[in-house]
């Protein structure tokens, strides 16, 4: 059973993702790809809100904290994830972070320095409460 604490971090951590996802949505110039992330996860939150904070702490926080918490964005954009993709059993192409990352990557150049450090502070809130939730320190 889940304890107020618990609750409250949950209720954050959803909160600060779909303003994420909205944040990313402004940037994502009618990307099909991304419009149809968008649709899927506000699904999600619909039919299995729990689903999120599960998907971002096994496939993100548990392989990217270190980075994330240094804000090491050369990290991401130079990084090859074609091996976690395919350790991933039924990994659906929706949520293959290569797409993702190579759509960041073009914009990355001609973005703000601002809208990147929001970015990046996004990922770190989102990292911290997927730790908090799970009760994990690594």
């Amino acid at each position: 059973m889940y304890n107020n604490m618990d609750k409250s971090v949950f209720k954050d951590f959803n909160n600060i993702y779909f303003d994420f996802l909205n944040f990313l949505k402004r940037f994502s110039n009618g990307d099909k790809m991304f419009n149809d992330f968008y649709r899927k996860s506000y699904i999600i939150k619909q039919t299995n809100i729990k689903l999120i904070i599960k998907l971002w702490y096994d496939n993100i926080t548990l392989l990217y904290n270190k980075e994330i918490e240094e804000g090491n964005i050369d990290f991401f954009l130079n990084k090859n994830y074609n091996l976690e993709n395919n350790k991933i059993e039924n990994f659906d192409t929706t949520y293959n972070i290569n797409l993702y990352i190579n759509f960041f990557r073009k914009q990355y150049n001609v973005l703000d320095n601002t809208i990147i450090q929001s970015f990046i502070h996004y990922v770190q809130q989102l990292n911290k409460l997927s730790l908090i939730y799970f009760k994990n320190d690594i």
